[in-house]
């Protein structure tokens, strides 16, 4: 069943805030988080931020299935079960 476009946004907003409650959690600043999950990055904070942030056309930054896996792998988490009840949650 094909997903539109404000679904897949709130299924992003979702995960990105559940995963931000993981990581508050665990005592991890944004910047600890980004630089964990992004190594090799000039900014890792910056570029956890800009997925937290709506960007200057108001819509939030995609969240890319690369750096999904990358920030749950720093928190310890499955991304296929966070994936899967965040679809739940969704009725999806």
């Amino acid at each position: 069943m094909p997903v539109d476009e404000g679904t897949a946004v709130k299924i992003e907003r979702d995960i990105l805030s559940y995963l931000d409650t993981v990581k508050k959690d665990r005592g991890l600043t944004d910047e600890k988080w980004g630089e964990q999950a992004f190594q090799g990055s000039v900014n890792g904070r910056r570029k956890v931020q800009n997925l937290k942030r709506p960007q200057s056309n108001g819509q939030p930054q995609k969240l890319c299935i690369a750096d999904f896996v990358r920030l749950c792998s720093v928190l310890h988490v499955d991304p296929a079960r966070v994936l899967s009840k965040a679809l739940e949650d969704n009725n999806l």
